[in-house]
């Protein structure tokens, strides 16, 4: 059972990737510009959607500097807002999803911050459509639900997961967190290429249907629950397994304060914080910023 758990973990850690990826290759479609070298935005025929290619002057004109019109008039600097805005509420809730796994479990915990993301990434066209502030706002709210899924996982993992299995478990959310990357680019490019980049959104919004399902019949916080009242129950056998090999995490006291000063003082806090900061600097800027890069560098990939 505690594998069952493992594995709808990691597509959860897949979903979650594709939220971004997602945005990524349909910006592409979603933003009206040019897509030369020098980025020059083209201004004229504001009602032009989809994936059109634009005859802006002589046909000599339209091989060496070719317009993709877009539904959207938005900038360079806008589309780097766009495509950074959950990332920016990112940055809040890992640093309290700990307290609230701790006072809701982490089934809900991650249903919730997974399924509320996943309703909103199908407002996505319709929030684009009223009001680039709305948008911005949808991705914000994402972020911030999208900061407690890897805490409370990792609380599930603690639970479940004898120590000489645990980083095998935490590797395969690793894992599938970067092959919803793999599956998500080429979906959603392909769904852009016919000219319908709303389905990007609604495609991935629908595919987290039956991971929601099986989430909330499968999973329970504990072994123990699972054992005594889950639908899918852990067995005896696998129970008494898991509680001889789990090793020994505390369980925090009653009003107890975070020690602040020790935190911030750890030298291996900081050097972790270093490596992250750098590791994820490159992969996300290179994840968010590829699609639209090499539609400008060479268009004739489209």
């Amino acid at each position: 059972m505690r594998w069952t758990v493992g594995v709808l973990g990691a597509v959860a850690t897949g979903l979650l990737s594709s939220h971004r990826s997602s945005l990524s290759v349909a910006i592409v479609s979603m933003a009206k510009y040019n897509s030369s070298a020098t980025g020059a935005r083209d201004d004229s025929d504001e009602g032009q959607c989809w994936l059109q290619s634009g005859n802006h002057g002589n046909s000599s004109s339209q091989d060496d500097n070719p317009i993709i019109r877009g539904e959207f008039d938005w900038s360079e600097s806008l589309q780097g807002i766009i495509l950074g805005a959950s990332f920016y509420a990112y940055l809040i809730t890992p640093t309290i999803a700990g307290r609230i796994t701790e006072r809701f479990g982490s089934k809900w915990v991650t249903a919730v911050s997974l399924t509320v993301p996943a309703i909103l990434l199908s407002l996505i066209p319709i929030a684009a459509r009223l009001h680039v502030g709305a948008l911005i706002v949808v991705l914000l709210i994402m972020g911030l639900f999208h900061g407690c899924i890897f805490t409370s996982l990792f609380s599930l993992f603690a639970h479940w997961f004898p120590t000489s299995e645990r980083s095998i478990a935490v590797a395969g959310l690793a894992a599938v967190h970067n092959f919803g990357n793999v599956v998500t680019y080429p979906l959603a490019g392909y769904l852009c290429d016919l000219g319908v980049w709303p389905a990007v959104f609604y495609v991935i919004s629908l595919a987290h249907i039956p991971w929601i399902l099986f989430w909330l019949i499968c999973v329970e916080n504990t072994p123990l629950i699972s054992n005594t009242k889950g639908y899918m129950k852990c067995s005896d056998e696998e129970l008494k397994y898991i509680d001889q090999n789990k090793g020994s995490f505390g369980a925090p006291k009653k009003n107890s304060s975070a020690p602040w000063r020790s935190i911030f003082t750890s030298k291996c806090l900081w050097a972790t914080i270093n490596a992250k900061v750098c590791a994820g600097w490159g992969y996300y800027m290179y994840l968010s910023k590829m699609p639209s890069y090499l539609d400008k560098a060479d268009p004739s990939l489209r």
